[in-house]
């Protein structure tokens, strides 16, 4: 079976569009009004930081009053578990706009991944979110266990991939090696990218950490 908006396919033949809806689950439904506010909280975390975070700063960029803001979520943990869904499904469907229509070669689709993760790892955008994200985490446990279904569908994706490049691996296995390549393609982030300073011997860093991430998935042995 292969779907026409991907021309992926997994084991069983599923499409790789359907195997990410899959591990992404249901999506929550919102109001244009929710959007708006979630835009606004998403982009104001980038912009100012989490120690200059709060509904009342959102409900000023989104032009809504505070109670109007109160009303969809009452409270700054909510607010946060929302912008993490929200996140969630901005990232599901960038990642299906990028793989959609590619190669059926899965080393194909592996380095389309890795260059998708790559830009993620680099962008001023999701490193601010994501550091406040991690950070409130380990204060509240809803927060914490939105994060944990990113994070989930963000390895999941990736052991997928993997088991298309290196079938010998269990996919316990692959979900291991999903964990350790992506904590290497993150940690790009902290180095270089997006406000961050050159530096000279740096130069040409992403593409080498990406031809080694492909390498350690295709050849690692069980």
């Amino acid at each position: 079976m292969q779907n026409a908006n991907s021309h992926i396919t997994i084991d069983g033949g599923v499409s790789l569009q359907e195997a990410i809806s899959g591990i992404r689950g249901p999506r929550p439904a919102h109001t244009a009004t929710a959007c708006e506010i979630l835009d606004a909280a998403v982009a104001l975390v980038e912009e100012v930081g989490a120690e200059n975070f709060s509904a009342h700063k959102v409900a000023e960029r989104s032009g809504l009053k505070l109670a109007s803001v109160q009303y969809y979520f009452p409270t700054r943990a909510a607010l946060v578990r929302a912008m993490i869904e929200y996140w969630i499904d901005d990232y599901h469907d960038r990642l299906i706009t990028k793989l959609t229509g590619q190669s059926a070669d899965p080393a194909a689709a592996m380095r389309d991944y890795l260059d998708f993760l790559m830009v993620e790892s680099l962008a001023l955008r999701g490193r601010a979110f994501w550091n406040y994200v991690w950070s409130l985490a380990d204060l509240d446990a809803d927060v914490s266990a939105a994060l944990t279904q990113f994070m989930t569908l963000y390895r999941s994706l990736f052991a997928l991939l993997i088991r298309r490049v290196n079938s010998a691996l269990s996919e316990r296995e692959a979900l291991r090696l999903a964990a350790a390549l992506s904590s290497m393609i993150d940690g790009i982030g902290s180095v270089v990218g997006e406000g961050r300073p050159a530096a000279a011997d740096l130069v040409g860093i992403e593409a080498m950490v990406k031809s080694l991430a492909f390498r350690i998935a295709v050849e690692v042995p069980r």
